[in-house]
């Protein structure tokens, strides 16, 4: 996420622009809290999402 908002920074401004440091802990913060949300429902998420016999292989 940071690299996909550094990269038009820097190629359009020639700087970071308003890529800085509320960007950078956005990034940890989804990461955190989705991590944390599928270790607690990551086997209901599977159970919905592929239940026997609709798995391909």
């Amino acid at each position: 996420m940071v690299t996909i908002s550094l990269i038009p920074c820097l190629l359009t401004l020639r700087r970071l622009g308003s890529v800085g440091v509320g960007t950078i802990i956005a990034a940890v913060l989804v990461g955190t809290v989705l991590g944390f949300v599928t270790r607690l429902f990551g086997v209901k998420r599977d159970a919905i999402l592929y239940p026997k016999g609709r798995i391909s292989k």
